[in-house]
């Protein structure tokens, strides 16, 4: 695996992972998600709230089966690679008949124990304008 190729695969692959566990996939473990996480993961939300690893793993653990939602990942590109990957994708989620949209910036490194080969380190999220919770 080349350090770039891929980066669209795995984002689809993780988002994937999410629309199955928050639908109660009962095939599913959150092995499948935290397996794919960096020891010192750190997600920033699109309203500025920074979480560690620890605690996103615990928030997408405790929202299994919370409804149904559609998410479709758009637009997955490669901005630089060398020992680690960033990319960029935009995130469109459907729950209960609302739309919301976001683009995402993430850093992965190539990891082969990892469940889709992918390390996520970082993921920065910011709204796209007009799709936030209170616009959508």
């Amino acid at each position: 695996m080349t350090p770039s190729s891929g980066f669209g695969t795995e984002v689809v692959r993780l988002h994937d992972f999410f629309e199955g566990w928050f639908c109660g996939d009962t095939g599913l473990s959150i092995a499948e998600f935290s397996g794919a996480l960096a020891h010192d993961f750190m997600i920033i939300s699109p309203d500025g709230t920074t979480n560690t690893r620890d605690e996103i793993v615990g928030m997408v653990e405790r929202a299994r089966n919370s409804g149904p939602v559609a998410i479709d990942i758009a637009t997955p590109q490669v901005v630089l690679h060398g020992n680690v990957t960033v990319g960029t994708y935009e995130e469109h989620q459907t729950r209960h008949g609302r739309t919301t949209k976001r683009i995402s910036t993430a850093v992965l490194t190539a990891a082969s124990d990892a469940p889709g080969g992918w390390l996520w380190n970082l993921v920065h999220e910011t709204w796209l304008p007009g799709f936030q919770p209170d616009q959508a």
